[in-house]
């Protein structure tokens, strides 16, 4: 059991599902895994995509940022999806966090408490 708002664990869930699916290259897969430990469970979401930068990794999560701002960019949205889900996992204690490397690929993950029994 964890402590959540489940409609905007959803709302958060499917954001970073719909992203690893947009930048994931063509043919690969996307992967979702859950794990825990004695206080937290973790979801995780993992793709062979883009690499995201550390140059972009303090902007990623503000409002309006797009790593392609250009207005022929393949890829569409407002910018608003990952600024959405920090502020929604703030208010669960948690936040959204990432690592990302060539040839590896890109993991998004956050952490829920788990309910003491």
């Amino acid at each position: 059991m964890v402590y959540m708002d489940p409609d905007r664990i959803f709302q958060v869930f499917t954001n970073i599902l719909a992203n690893a699916i947009k930048f994931a290259h063509p043919g690969s897969s996307v992967s979702i895994s859950l794990s825990s430990s004695v206080n937290a469970a973790v979801v995780s979401v993992h793709n062979l995509g883009e690499v995201i930068t550390e140059t972009d990794r303090n902007k990623l999560f503000t409002r309006f940022f797009q790593r392609d701002s250009s207005t022929t960019r393949a890829k569409g949205g407002t910018g608003l999806g990952l600024y959405i889900c920090q502020k929604i996992l703030e208010r669960h204690q948690s936040r959204l966090d990432f690592v990302s490397q060539k040839d590896a690929g890109t993991t998004f993950f956050f952490s829920l408490p788990i309910k003491a029994p």
